[in-house]
């Protein structure tokens, strides 16, 4: 007799949620389901450096000269080749992206696919800088959670899994100069 009161006990919440989600089922009110729209950006690129930012070429060079110190050196060929790359990370000017011709560099053509296709974003997202020289360094740069990840290319040669090397750029933070009491009044 007890055992059949337990099993009636067991089944009895079973049977109620039941009775819940068969209310929900005839119900004839609409659902309402929000789809995003492909045209919009979300990402926010307001505050993305542009190629020639002081703080970015900086925080660059200082990325290329502790890999360039890493690597011993060989040659006095080597060394002039150094001092020649060091040389040329100074200045950068800006490709479109929709202007960036995949012939001109497929490392950069491949980073570029590969990180709009994984991180789903468009041609707007993305800024394009090239440096001077016979063999100028690329950088990518594009949003990554509150920075901008940069990509420096065309400096090592790339892995099997694409370019690794890079950095994060953090923007300065904008500064608000504190409100007065009567304007909290206002």
């Amino acid at each position: 007799m007890h055992y059949c009161l337990c099993l009636l006990l067991l089944l009895l919440p079973f049977n109620v949620f039941a009775q819940e989600v068969d209310d929900v089922a005839e119900s004839k009110d609409p659902i309402m389901i929000i789809y995003p729209n492909d045209n919009e950006n979300y990402l926010n690129t307001d505050n993305m450096p542009g190629c020639n930012d002081a703080k970015l070429v900086s925080e660059v060079k200082e990325v290329v000269s502790q890999y360039l110190s890493k690597v011993p050196e060989v040659s006095i060929f080597e060394n002039r080749k150094r001092n020649l790359v060091m040389k040329n990370i100074n200045t950068y000017k800006e490709i479109a992206v929709s202007e960036f011709n995949k012939s001109d560099n497929y490392q950069v053509a491949d980073e570029l696919i590969m990180t709009k296709i994984n991180q789903n974003m468009t041609d707007n997202n993305f800024r394009i800088c090239v440096g001077t020289g016979k063999k100028p360094v690329y950088l990518l740069i594009y949003p990554e959670d509150f920075s901008y990840r940069v990509k420096i290319i065309n400096f090592i040669p790339p892995k099997a899994n694409g370019n690794d090397f890079s950095i994060l750029y953090t923007p300065e933070v904008k500064h608000y100069e504190p409100l007065d009491d009567k304007e909290w009044q206002n």
